[in-house]
């Protein structure tokens, strides 16, 4: 069947939803638009794929699907689970100098990070997921509600009164990066320790 022509003066634009398949696959929105008078009043009407039932109600049934799923579908955050991660700390000798520095590995075996992403949300779960001999399993969840997101990753920082760190997750390579420093309190004896500093990073997959 060869579809009518557009009466003069109407534009026929289809708008295409590559998001959808299954049951809204068949499911394509046409916005018809007619200038008319000269102020240029504007008028829509909608059109589905060929189905049973009249015109009116394919339409509405369409229009009602779109909406339905659309938002759900681009509500869904995105989950990620961390392999244990790598990475080095640094550590002062005896005279507490910057020239005494050295870099020790982390072992980290028994922390297994998890990432959410969700708009500019940025969601890390970091801390021992493993129960230890003599102390429990203790995991703490960072939510960052306005954390910087570029094309290729997304960052947040957390300071609070002796700590600072930085996380930073790249979509491509789904790894998660991780930098801390940490001042510590003065001891009894009237010494201040040596401050901590540690870069991590963790290899992600997509749940």
């Amino acid at each position: 069947m060869t579809p009518a022509a557009s009466p003069p003066g109407l534009t026929r634009r289809a708008v295409r939803l590559p998001h959808l398949s299954g049951p809204f696959a068949w499911c394509a929105l046409s916005l018809d638009i007619k200038l008319r008078g000269p102020r240029g009043n504007l008028s829509m009407a909608a059109a589905s794929a060929p189905a049973r039932g009249s015109p009116m109600r394919k339409s509405v049934g369409c229009l009602l699907l779109l909406l339905a799923s659309t938002p759900a579908v681009m509500a869904n955050p995105t989950r990620f689970a961390c392999d244990p991660p790598q990475g080095k700390r640094v550590e002062l000798g005896p005279s507490n100098r910057s020239g005494d520095a050295q870099w020790i590995d982390d072992n980290l075996d028994t922390v297994r990070p998890a990432v959410v992403i969700d708009g500019q949300t940025l969601s890390v779960t970091w801390g021992t997921s493993v129960a230890q001999e003599g102390t429990g399993a203790k995991l703490t969840t960072y939510v960052f509600a306005a954390a910087r997101r570029d094309a290729s990753s997304i960052l947040a920082t957390r300071v609070d009164d002796t700590t600072a760190e930085i996380f930073r997750f790249y979509f491509g390579s789904k790894v998660l990066y991780k930098l801390t420093t940490r001042s510590g309190g003065a001891s009894p004896d009237g010494k201040v320790p040596p401050p901590f500093i540690a870069t991590h990073f963790a290899i992600c997959r997509e749940q």
